[in-house]
């Protein structure tokens, strides 16, 4: 199973029906085999609540002015992680 909070990647990847003839048409094709390869038989969409870490952290990528290197959590990402741990 392969979760996404892209929708638009979710659709594409899971389109069967004929060739992708999209911008990105390739590169769908290219994961979709490699997803098949993988034995992955369910590509589901997952909205932002889902993986608030990865969005955070994205959103935190796109603010900086210049390359960071972390080598332990980042404080901007510690209480979602709690958050996330507390939840299970």
């Amino acid at each position: 199973m392969l979760e996404t909070d892209a929708m638009e990647v979710q659709r594409q990847v899971s389109a069967y029906d004929a060739v992708n003839t999209s911008l990105l048409g390739r590169i769908y094709e290219d994961v979709r085999l490699l997803l098949e390869t993988q034995n992955v038989l369910h590509v589901s969409h997952i909205g932002r609540h889902g993986n608030m870490v990865a969005h955070l952290l994205a959103r935190h990528a796109c603010s900086l002015t210049e390359n960071e290197f972390y080598f332990s959590v980042p404080d901007v990402l510690q209480a979602v992680i709690a958050a996330d741990i507390c939840a299970l």
